[in-house]
């Protein structure tokens, strides 16, 4: 009997006619308010994981200067740590903060650098703008084998 008076009253509550209208207008604007605002949040996370996966995605040059004054070897190298590909966009070296801008940007900045100093060998690459290093390759710029120490 309890039970059944339970179930009387769940079912018996209604909304009163003459405000009907009234209440269907404010869950419809509640209904629009909370979908509005899930869209905004739902906008508001796809770009912050885009922004996300930018950063993830690039790249991180690393340069290493190797210099082994017994073996008399000395070389510079680029390396790319990130988990992007790394696209040259632009590759300038100074000497004494002053930039070195020929069509020989390795050789002239070597002979800038290591001024005084004889070469047995001499080893360079070129790295131009829209080369490109992936993921975890080194390259190395220049190599250089002296007949004598380089000054620390």
């Amino acid at each position: 009997m309890e039970i059944n008076n339970f179930y009387n009253l769940m079912y018996s509550w209604t909304i009163p006619e003459a405000s009907s209208d009234l209440w269907a207008t404010g869950i419809s604007l509640l209904s629009v308010t909370i979908a509005a605002l899930a869209l905004a949040l739902t906008w508001h996370q796809i770009k912050k994981q885009q922004e996300h996966m930018k950063l993830m995605c690039e790249p991180f040059l690393n340069m290493e200067i190797t210099l082994d004054p017994n073996k008399k070897i000395y070389s510079y190298s680029i390396q790319n740590k990130g988990i992007g590909p790394a696209i040259i966009t632009g590759v300038y070296f100074s000497v004494d903060n002053k930039k070195i801008q020929s069509k020989n940007i390795i050789h002239d900045f070597v002979q800038e650098t290591f001024k005084g100093i004889e070469f047995e060998t001499f080893n360079y690459s070129a790295l131009h703008p829209g080369n490109y290093l992936s993921v975890n390759e080194s390259r190395i710029l220049f190599q250089i084998n002296t007949q004598e120490k380089y000054p620390q």
